[in-house]
C-alpha cells in the first residue's frame, strides 16, 4: 500500500470513530453535541455525597475526642486516688513501724521490771 492510500484509509477510520462516538457515546460530553448539565449534576452530587461523609467522620472525630477526654479525666481521678492510698500506707506503714519500736522498749521495760521484781523477792 502507497501513503495516500494508507492516509485514506486512517481518514476513514478516525471519521468512522468520530461518527460512531457522536452517534453512540458523546452525548454527555461537552462541546460535542452533548450536554454538560448531566456531568456538573453527577459532579454536584458526588461533591454532595463527600461533603455528607466528611460531616459524619467530623461528628465521629467529635465525640471520639469527648470519650477521650472523659477516660482523661477518669485516669487523672484514678491516679489522683492511688497517689492517696500510696501516702496512707506509707504514713500507716511508718506508724506501724513507731508502734512496733514503742512495743519493743515496752517489753523491754517490762522485762526490767520483772527481774527487778524477782531480785527484791529474793
Amino acid at each position: 500500500m502507497s501513503q495516500p492510500e494508507n492516509r485514506r484509509r486512517s481518514f476513514r477510520l478516525v471519521s468512522l470513530l468520530v461518527l460512531l462516538g457522536t452517534v453512540f457515546g458523546c452525548d454527555m460530553i461537552p462541546g460535542m453535541g452533548g450536554d454538560d448539565k448531566p456531568v456538573v449534576g453527577e459532579m454536584r452530587k458526588q461533591a454532595e455525597e463527600l461533603k455528607t461523609q466528611a460531616e459524619k467522620l467530623s461528628a465521629v472525630a467529635g465525640q471520639m475526642k469527648r470519650e477521650a477526654d472523659n477516660l482523661k479525666k477518669q485516669y487523672d481521678e484514678a491516679k489522683k486516688t492511688a497517689d492517696e492510698l500510696q501516702r496512707k500506707w506509707e504514713t500507716m506503714r511508718d506508724e506501724a513501724t513507731e508502734v512496733k519500736k514503742q512495743a519493743d522498749d515496752m517489753k523491754k521495760k517490762a522485762d526490767q521490771l520483772k527481774r527487778q521484781a524477782d531480785k527484791i523477792s529474793k
